[in-house]
């Protein structure tokens, strides 16, 4: 038997699979073929990013929805700043990009990830959101891996999410998020 890696105990999930895409709409329609939605988007500004340790802006376009209990992200980012999406878009193309695991204690997670060569490619703090940082654990996983501390904020918004979703029809896969507060 195959011991667990050392930061698998600690009770972190993962809450949400996150996919780099050229076209939301395309994107949020195909998993509505698949039983996910609605989508519910938002441009996202992300002023204070810091990108391979140097100050990195970020503007993108996101589109939240859940399958089930699972929270999928959709990401399109329209500009050609250099960023942890536009790397994976050059080299890849569309597709799946990270999943998050949500934690009540961003520094000590961070920490853990990088003791073992998991280390921050991107790091950014909205305010009313929380702490987050994709890790790069490609070369163990083929993936990143966003660490989040989730605000109340932000778990009231997926709480809203999950609840359309739990009635939705199939109609309308594309939303704005302020519907959710209408």
């Amino acid at each position: 038997m195959i011991a667990p890696p050392a930061f698998a105990p600690f009770g972190e999930e993962i809450v949400q699979l996150a996919y780099v895409v050229d076209d939301i709409a395309a994107a949020a329609q195909a998993w509505a073929v698949v039983g996910a939605g609605p989508f519910f988007t938002q441009e996202v500004v992300v002023p204070d990013g810091r990108y391979h340790g140097k100050p990195g802006p970020l503007r993108y376009e996101a589109a939240f929805a859940f399958h089930g209990g699972m929270n999928i992200e959709l990401i399109q980012q329209d500009d050609p700043t250099p960023s942890v999406y536009r790397d994976h878009l050059d080299r890849s193309g569309p597709g799946f990009h990270h999943f998050m695991i949500r934690t009540g204690d961003y520094h000590e997670t961070l920490r853990r990830h990088a003791a073992i060569g998991i280390v921050p490619h991107f790091e950014a703090a909205l305010e009313g959101s929380g702490p987050w940082a994709y890790v790069d654990a490609r070369p163990q996983l083929g993936c990143f891996i966003e660490i989040y501390e989730m605000a109340d904020s932000v778990q009231h918004m997926w709480d809203s999410m999950r609840a359309v979703h739990e009635t939705w029809n199939g109609e309308r896969p594309l939303r704005q998020s302020a519907e959710l507060f209408a």
